[in-house]
């Protein structure tokens, strides 16, 4: 038995099914009582279309991008995720953005740049393998958007694990 950071309790069952505290979450069930690990009848969709760009694409694209430019500048141009985010929140979420974060934004982004721009030459970075890197920083960013839109009534710990069970079986096609 163990506790996660949005306080589910979680035990496991010879049945296959999970047990927490469902007044936490919106659940009628009374406490204590086991019932069929699935999401709200509601979330089904919800689940789906978040598993696709965080369970599929991102993964497909960062591993792509490492084999194409290396591990460092991989992960240099996946940490564009804050940049893809921000923006991303802004017609999707309706957030403002204060006077300092397109400032940050663009500062960061001129970083990712110059990082960039050192490599250019016969054996800089290849132009696929760069694209592959900013798609997944921006599917990264994308799901961290929709995630906070979509407001799952279900636990975290239950939406991620239907979302590597819905995201398996594109994922398993496409590698």
């Amino acid at each position: 038995m163990w506790t996660s950071a949005d306080s589910v309790m979680v035990r496991r069952f010879g049945s296959g099914q999970v047990q927490w505290a469902p007044e936490q979450h919106g659940y009628e069930e009374p406490a204590g009582r086991a019932f069929p690990p699935r999401p709200h009848r509601e979330e089904w969709r919800s689940a789906l279309a978040l598993s696709l760009p965080i369970m599929v694409v991102f993964p497909f694209a960062l591993i792509a991008g490492v084999m194409l430019v290396g591990p460092g500048q991989a992960a240099i141009l996946n940490y564009t995720m804050p940049l893809w985010a921000s923006l991303l929140a802004v017609p999707v979420l309706g957030e403002r953005l204060d006077r300092r974060t397109p400032m940050a934004l663009g500062l960061g982004l001129a970083a990712v740049l110059l990082v960039l721009a050192g490599t250019i030459g016969p054996e800089g970075p290849k132009g696929l393998g760069v694209a592959l890197g900013l798609l997944a920083g921006a599917t990264f960013g994308a799901g961290t958007v929709l995630d906070k839109k979509l407001r799952f009534r279900s636990p975290a710990l239950l939406i991620t694990a239907w979302q590597l069970r819905l995201g398996t079986p594109p994922a398993s096609w496409c590698w």
